[in-house]
């Protein structure tokens, strides 16, 4: 474990990653925390800040600058803005005297030099003469290195009473099959569920040791996405961070605001932000520019089956939606608090906005999904592209394309969508008419796409999906699934059937009455206001346990975000 978490800690990136490591072991250890890092703010040379107070009531201050990777000449005194030896000079001529108490000044200092490497052989003496030179008897220096780093996390976070053997030998597993994703994924699976139950063997404040469980949580993860990245393979950490959200978020949901809850929400709020780091590097960095090429999605994708492309196409317009989501989320809470809106939040939503309009116009393979509950996905992106009103037209026209094609590919009894889960299954051959019935005889794509149709006002392309239900799919169960109270218990973990459905939509009805129909079905259910994500202002995790547990788009989302357009469609047939 050493040689995993040296590698480990050697990689991490200063801001962000290494400074938001380092605040959760500190108070692992028993040192309360008095300042982070923060953007906008002038530091005086100090990342991090914490006091610890001994038996006699004796307190030590602790200042760490942090750097990233080894120290070399460069980052000690180099040319960079964020050379160490100029903090430190700033620590002790600046921040000392005009931070600091004066009872602190009274009592023990120590400045912590933390990187996550170790010193280049070439500045130890130069290192060593600093601190000679500037200990006094009150200031003390430590050097943090990567291997004291390891240390003390393995001591805090990994030793044999808090994490078993037998969860650190999955956790070696998932690191060394990062290079085949699924099987790195379901081991990391098991590092996180058997972490949830050494929890509940241990003794002592429920509470506490649930923030224990959380920060290990928190760490197993940067670990795996710190390997991923220097593998140059994410996908393992992207699925792994979706599973400790929503894992997490069953967890902690309905918390007080006590100090212990209080710390516990804080490490989930940094385990959605490796989310958000993850989905910049492989979203943001690498999908995003695909897009702007001819079925440059399709040239990625392996096998080169038309079945394996189209499967990832609707999985990647999920993937971007839901990140999207996640931004508008948080660009509104952050309109919310401090009155003025996040630009680079924004901007990277509009990015996110283009690639999926493109992926869209330029994959021919999003016209039509072969997995009938793609349509999950194909609503998530159709709530997403609607929050810009710039983009509802170009939603209609999606809408329109898809039924056309669906209407097309039944008629020739090829190539049309299937109520099938695996991949092997659409395989067989599907061009009797007994196999058709067969893997047709439900569906909430049809569904999904009358809704839209209704709410986007399109008259003529609902009356396209009527006439596919009666010349087509007459023997076919159209339905529309709601949450229903007892969702709560199982909607962000999966697991046994939950909701209500309605089934055989009215779609004889005019498209207005249907969409009536449909958004009273939604408020009568009353399951969706009950979830927790819904109660606490999470909307986002909604959307992405949609996604990952394979559950419809709940149809009162759409009804809360778009209230004044449905209204608007349903007054048309007053």
């Amino acid at each position: 474990m050493r040689l995993i978490l040296n590698q480990y800690l050697s990689s991490l990136r200063e801001r962000e990653e290494l400074d938001a490591i380092l605040p959760d072991l500190l108070s692992q250890m028993g040192l309360i925390v008095t300042s982070k890092p923060s953007r906008g703010t002038k530091q005086h040379g100090v990342d991090i800040a914490a006091k610890k107070e001994d038996s006699n009531g004796n307190i030590t201050t602790y200042l760490f600058s942090i750097k990233s990777g080894d120290l070399n000449r460069n980052d000690w005194n180099g040319n960079s803005n964020q050379a160490l030896k100029p903090s430190l000079d700033e620590i002790i001529n600046n921040y000392y005297f005009s931070k600091l108490s004066d009872e602190q000044r009274k009592g023990k200092v120590t400045i912590c030099l933390c990187f996550g490497g170790f010193i280049h052989e070439s500045i130890i003496g130069d290192v060593n003469g600093y601190i000679a030179w500037n200990i006094k008897e009150n200031i003390n220096f430590e050097i943090w290195n990567g291997d004291k780093l390891s240390q003390l996390i393995i001591d805090n976070f990994l030793n044999e009473a808090l994490m078993p053997e037998s969860v650190r030998k999955n956790l070696r597993k998932s690191l060394a099959m990062i290079d085949d994703p699924q099987s790195s994924f379901i081991y990391f699976q098991k590092v996180i569920t058997e972490l949830l139950k050494e929890e509940k063997k241990r003794k002592g404040e429920t509470l506490k040791n649930k923030l224990i469980t959380i920060r290990q949580i928190s760490l197993c993860l940067w670990i795996l996405h710190s390997w991923s990245r220097d593998l140059k393979n994410l996908e393992s950490a992207y699925l792994s961070s979706e599973f400790c959200i929503l894992t997490c978020w069953s967890e902690i949901k309905g918390l007080s605001n006590s100090k212990v809850c209080l710390d516990i929400k804080d490490v989930f709020e940094k385990i959605v932000e490796q989310y958000f780091i993850l989905n910049d590097e492989i979203l943001i960095d690498k999908i995003c520019p695909l897009t702007n090429f001819r079925d440059g999605i399709a040239l990625g994708v392996f096998p080169p089956c038309k079945y394996a492309i189209n499967f990832n196409t609707f999985d990647l317009m999920g993937k971007l939606a839901t990140y999207g989501i996640w931004l508008i989320w948080k660009c509104r809470k952050s309109y919310h608090e401090i009155g003025e809106a996040d630009e680079g939040l924004i901007n990277k939503v509009r990015t996110l906005q283009k690639s999926l309009a493109n992926l869209i116009n330029k994959n021919s393979t999003s016209l039509l999904p072969f997995k009938d509950d793609n349509s999950i996905d194909l609503v998530m992106a159709s709530y997403f592209l609607m929050l810009d009103s710039g983009y509802t037209g170009f939603v209609k026209s999606w809408v329109k394309e898809i039924t056309n094609r669906a209407s097309y590919t039944l008629n020739c009894g090829r190539n049309y969508p299937m109520s099938l889960a695996k991949y092997s299954e659409f395989l067989e051959d599907n061009s009797s008419n007994e196999y058709k019935k067969e893997v047709t005889k439900a569906s909430i794509l049809y569904s999904s796409l009358a809704f839209l149709a209704a709410l986007l006002g399109d008259s003529e392309t609902y009356l396209s999906i009527r006439k596919i239900k009666n010349e087509n799919l007459s023997h076919c169960n159209i339905q529309i699934w709601f949450p229903s109270v007892n969702s709560e218990e199982f909607y962000y973990r999966g697991g046994d059937i939950h909701g209500v459905v309605l089934s055989n939509v009215p779609l004889e009805k005019e498209a207005n009455e249907f969409l009536e129909i449909i958004i009273k079905e939604s408020e009568l259910t009353q399951g969706y206001d009950q979830l927790s994500a819904i109660k606490d202002n999470y909307l986002p995790i909604i959307f992405l346990a949609s996604r990952c547990n394979r559950f419809p788009i709940p149809i009162k989302a759409f009804a809360d975000e778009f209230e004044e357009e449905i209204l608007s469609q349903i007054s048309n047939s007053k």
